[in-house]
């Protein structure tokens, strides 16, 4: 814990100073970038829920891949998974219609139908020895044609010219708004979210199968000494990990827009793994790193507007930097290089 803080810690400072230093070379004030960025996610209850939202997105894929990271895997499927989920959800609900049975089919359509991506994931790992960065990559471009496909064939909504869906009856709307002002996004999925970065803390900690996990990701070759089955935790782990991305469909369809709009991911997916590793692969670091990369998704969205040298893409930018500081800090041991430096200034001093 004291070390993923400490990671956490050391790449936020690395990152705050490549934004300073960037900021500088483009002839605007850090000062003014960050004020920017803040009073268009945070000050008001509008742009405030634009925020969790998007946070809400990021918790539920970044947890998903907290777990599949401490058992030695780098999935990056979760995009694919969340675009799928949130078309199956959608179409569910369309088919079956606002019956009891029909809403928790729905509900359950979402974390069901990715599972099954990561299912196919784990398929190729262990029976075929594929590695699940290509076999996950993908499945994200199969998961987008598919989705394109059968909306534009099956599903298209007769009333917008936009590639989207139907709207699913109110009676779908499972989730609440966070806040009374209308359209606005936030919905009490966040809530939900929290609680599964919690649980996927107390999972890794305080379980048999999160010692499991954490022992295939250490050495699967200990580990399948003391009896654990790599195959198994592979297995799981996948099909769990995809399982929380598909939960997002709570937070977009059955909490917000009630249909399937294609190309309605800010990229979640892929910057879920950002914030995963932010997080040092930590569930409970996951919620503040998402809700930090959700307030830049949101705020950066006004920098064309307010600033002449600086547009929204500054902010991808400012991920690769932060990306790159947390390899660094992995690299670095911090706490030994702080005990050496204070050795060295007792030294000095006798």
């Amino acid at each position: 814990m004291i070390r993923s803080l400490s990671t956490l810690t050391f790449s936020a400072l690395i990152g705050a100073l490549f934004l300073g230093a960037l900021c500088l070379i483009a002839g605007e004030s850090p000062v003014r970038v960050v004020e920017i960025v803040i009073q268009n996610s945070m000050l008001n209850q509008e742009d405030l829920a634009v925020t969790l939202f998007y946070s809400t997105h990021l918790m539920f894929a970044a947890t998903g891949l907290c777990l599949a990271m401490h058992a030695g895997l780098f999935p990056i499927g979760a995009e694919g998974q969340i675009s799928i989920s949130c078309l199956a959800t959608t179409v569910v609900g369309l088919l079956m219609g606002p019956s009891p049975f029909g809403i928790f089919l729905a509900l359950l359509a979402g974390p069901l139908t990715a599972a099954g991506l990561g299912a196919v994931t784990a398929y190729f790992k262990v029976k075929k020895s594929s590695h699940e960065v290509i076999v996950t990559m993908m499945l994200n471009f199969l998961s987008a044609s598919v989705a394109n496909y059968l909306v534009s064939h099956f599903f298209q909504s007769s009333e917008s010219q936009n590639p989207e869906t139907g709207t699913l009856a109110p009676a779908f709307k499972l989730f609440s708004p966070l806040f009374s002002l209308a359209n606005t996004p936030a919905n009490s999925s966040f809530y939900l979210a929290i609680a599964v970065c919690f649980l996927g803390w107390f999972v890794l900690s305080r379980t048999r199968w999160g010692y499991e996990i954490r022992a295939v990701g250490l050495n699967h070759s200990v580990a399948a000494h003391s009896g654990i089955s790599r195959a198994r935790v592979i297995t799981t782990v996948l099909i769990v990990s995809a399982a929380l991305a598909g939960l997002s469909s709570f937070n977009q369809i059955l909490g917000y827009n009630l249909k399937y709009q294609v190309g309605f991911s800010a990229d979640y997916g892929f910057l879920a793994i950002v914030v995963a590793l932010m997080a040092s692969r930590n569930p409970l670091f996951v919620i503040p790193a998402s809700f930090f990369f959700a307030i830049l998704m949101k705020g950066s969205a006004e920098l064309d507007i307010d600033t002449d040298t600086i547009t929204r893409d500054f902010v991808k930018i400012i991920e690769g930097f932060l990306i790159l500081a947390f390899v660094l800090a992995q690299k670095i041991d911090l706490k030994s290089l702080f005990s050496r430096k204070r050795i060295d200034d007792e030294s000095s001093r006798a």
